[in-house]
Formats: C-alpha cells, sequence, structure tokens
C-alpha cells in the first residue's frame, strides 16, 4: 500500500493500514449531487447548507454516523429532553 502524506504542521502525517483516521462520505445518491464529482461535489457539501448530505463520518477509525444518523443520537436526544424538562419545570 502507498503511503499518502499530508502536510500537517510541518511534519508529514502518513494514512497507513490499521492507524486511526477520521474521514467522511457523502450520499451521492441526492438529486443536489447529480453529476457533481470530485472537487465540485466537495464545494457543493461545504457551501450548500446542508448536513444531509453526510452518509458516513469514522472518527478514530470507528464508525460514529451511518446513513447520516449519529450513533448516539437516540441518548443525546433524550438527555437533551431530560434537560430542558428540568429547565422549565
Amino acid at each position: 500500500m502507498t503511503n499518502l502524506k499530508f502536510p500537517h504542521r510541518r511534519k508529514f502525517l502518513h494514512l497507513v493500514a490499521g492507524a486511526a483516521a477520521d474521514c467522511f462520505s457523502l450520499r451521492s445518491e441526492l438529486p443536489v449531487m447529480t453529476g457533481r464529482q470530485g472537487d465540485v461535489s466537495l464545494d457543493s457539501f461545504i457551501f450548500g447548507g446542508s448536513t444531509s448530505r453526510i452518509d458516513e463520518v469514522w472518527r478514530a477509525g470507528r464508525k460514529v454516523v451511518e446513513q447520516g444518523v449519529h450513533c448516539a443520537r437516540s441518548e443525546v436526544n433524550a438527555r437533551y429532553r431530560a434537560a430542558l424538562e428540568r429547565l422549565v419545570s
């Protein structure tokens, strides 16, 4: 496998098998992404104003978003609702 090098604070980081990495994928099947590839699809994601285009997110080598839904979404929503209920009661 070829190591890719990315400049970072005057050092080079290496993308290697087995190392932790942060990355994401976009939902290419959405109509707004039709015909967009490479840098254009990334530009559409960055400047398009919608997070619904995110399909998966990997953080430190662990998948935390799948099909656009964070793995802790239910727990976070429940804690948020409980905190709001305490505040308004």
